[in-house]
């Protein structure tokens, strides 16, 4: 009996010289000055978390008959090697993969064996390529001991993670424009080619059109290209809400590269769904003048813009003009303009108010009443348009 020895292949130089520290007992190798001759072949490329398939076959290329014969597997970096007809061995810490020994009996001169074996690779791998080794058992006299071992590299292909986000308004107005943005971005750990994001269109949204992009029936395709890890790009659907109030509109954007392949596709996808309502808001100014007005002094108005809902006020306009005697004096809560006010509230949400405090000065000369006329506009359907103007009278009295 003698020790075993998994057979180093000095000239692969993925890990440097290959030469595991696994160990057994064979058999003597009988008859010396034969020439046994090791192939294999196998799997090229591998994702991590993917499974490795060899075949490889031991001849003996005489000149004598080899009894005893024997091969020997090592895979790096794998795990739940098996070999049928072979035995794995048991590994160690600090080994940098598995092993097996496969007892092949008596080769006549010209005659080979074939062997088999799979493995699977770690998910969290961080190698860029792990080697495969067939060997078998050296001779002592081997005619030619440089062809005992088959080296085969697989190279481990890593993805690219693509993730997509999908944006729209939560609700729109009956045939009035909705736009949605749908942003891929790339996670890498390689970058992705060739990546597309295809938007699906319901029927209820007419005349959907992506800028740039392929726009058929129920479909727009954009071609967004390479990206590179962690770099993203946002392409934009725009049409007009078709649906009947209370149906939704639905919309999906999918991601997609041409390679390498997505190691998670279940963030690939991404929904918004848009209901179509009436979006009334009620916006109205109150308030008043505050305090005595005299000739020749100060006033001060101070004026609420409210919206009463049900629902959001965009871009309410709030303007208003100084009726003849009076001076602008100053404005808080809105801007100047002329001898007035003149300022734009994006977004005044159902229930919300906006106060504005404007300071005039009195001429000498005036007296009895002056009406200061402020108006409220939104972009938002206004459904009672009887309290967006809010006419302050005030009498000036004398000095």
């Amino acid at each position: 009996m003698r020790r075993f020895i998994v057979p180093a292949v000095a000239a692969v130089a993925v890990f440097g010289a290959v030469t595991p520290s696994y160990a057994g007992t064979l058999p003597a190798q009988g008859e010396a000055g034969n020439d046994l001759v090791a192939s294999s072949t196998g799997t090229k490329e591998v994702r991590p978390g993917g499974t490795l398939s060899f075949t490889g076959s031991i001849k003996n290329a005489g000149p004598g008959a080899q009894p005893n014969a024997s091969a020997s597997i090592f895979v790096s970096g794998v795990r739940n090697l098996q070999a049928p007809g072979c035995t794995v061995l048991p590994s160690k810490p600090g080994d940098q993969g598995l092993a097996a020994t496969c007892a092949l009996g008596t080769l006549a001169v010209g005659q080979s064996k074939t062997v088999r074996w799979t493995a699977t690779v770690a998910p969290g791998t961080k190698d860029q390529a792990l080697l495969s080794v067939l060997g078998a058992e050296p001779v002592e006299g081997d005619a030619n001991p440089n062809n005992n071992g088959s080296v085969h590299t697989v190279k481990i292909v890593y993805g690219a993670d693509l993730a997509t986000a999908l944006s729209g308004p939560k609700v729109v107005m009956p045939k009035r424009p909705v736009a949605y943005k749908a942003t891929v971005r790339n996670g890498g750990p390689t970058a992705a080619k060739g990546v597309k994001v295809t938007f699906t269109v319901p029927k209820n949204l007419s005349r959907a059109w992506a800028r740039g992009c392929v726009n058929t029936p129920g479909k727009a395709i954009c071609t967004v290209g390479d990206l590179n890890v962690g770099a993203s790009r946002t392409v934009s659907l725009t049409g007009i809400a078709a649906a009947p109030v209370g149906k939704q509109i639905n919309v999906a954007a999918t991601a997609a590269a041409r390679s390498p392949y997505d190691p998670r596709t279940g963030n690939n996808t991404a929904r918004t769904r848009t209901t179509v309502r009436k979006l009334n808001a009620d916006v109205r100014v109150a308030g008043g003048a505050v305090g005595t007005f005299r000739a020749g002094g100060t006033g001060v108005y101070r004026l609420t813009v409210g919206n009463a809902g049900p629902f959001a006020a965009r871009n309410v306009l709030v303007t208003g003009a100084l009726p003849k005697g009076l001076t602008l004096a100053g404005v808080k809560g809105c801007a100047k303009a002329g001898n007035g006010i003149r300022c734009t509230l994006p977004n005044l949400a159902a229930g919300a108010s906006k106060t504005i405090e404007v300071t005039v000065r009195i001429a000498r000369n005036v007296r009895g009443p002056v009406v200061f006329k402020v108006s409220a506009k939104s972009a938002t359907p206004d459904w009672v348009m009887g309290n967006n103007t809010r006419s302050v009278r005030k009498v000036v009295l004398a000095p």
